[in-house]
């Protein structure tokens, strides 16, 4: 089923509720367009959805947009790369990358169709893009401890990134 624009749905934007098996993350290519990222360390995803929290404060229910979806043929049960405006190598786009703004925060979440896991995503600003070399991976990397807690995110080489992403999620 396709939505135009607004998604809403716990599932998306509360992670928390679906086990976390793998980790997302975003780079860019030599020409500086965005590439996905996504380290499984147990079963498999199906596919990555990019989205922004539209949600207002208190909300019950999170409200978010798509700007994006891809997916991945076979499901990816390892690691796998990709172009987010030109995906190829087995992942397909159900909804083309829309542009995106300056200073919105997006996060790029990974699925299954069955709702059984979820990559843990990573949220991020085209800032924080723009100050990534080719080969390296912006990702999760935990929370802050602090009040008002928070998610952290760390820069890694796609070497590291493969590496530590199951001791981040903690699989």
């Amino acid at each position: 089923m396709f939505v135009p624009h607004a998604v809403v749905g716990a599932a998306l934007l509360s992670s928390c509720t679906v086990p976390v098996a793998a980790l997302a993350g975003i780079g860019v290519d030599v020409d500086g367009n965005l590439v996905g990222y996504v380290r499984v360390c147990d079963e498999s995803i199906d596919g990555t959805t990019l989205y922004y929290d539209v949600s207002s404060r208190g909300a019950t229910v999170p409200t978010s947009v798509e700007v994006g979806r891809w997916e991945a043929q076979p499901p990816v049960e390892a690691t796998a790369e990709w172009s987010l405006n030109a995906p190829e190598g087995g992942w397909t786009s159900s909804k083309p990358v829309e542009p995106l703004e300056p200073g919105r925060e997006y996060t790029l979440y990974g699925w299954t169709k069955d709702n059984t896991v979820s990559a843990s995503g990573v949220t991020f600003t085209l800032a924080d893009v723009a100050a990534l070399k080719p080969g390296q991976v912006l990702h999760w990397s935990g929370r802050s401890g602090g009040k008002p807690e928070r998610d952290v995110n760390e820069v890694s080489s796609r070497t590291d990134f493969e590496a530590k992403a199951c001791r981040i999620i903690r699989l």
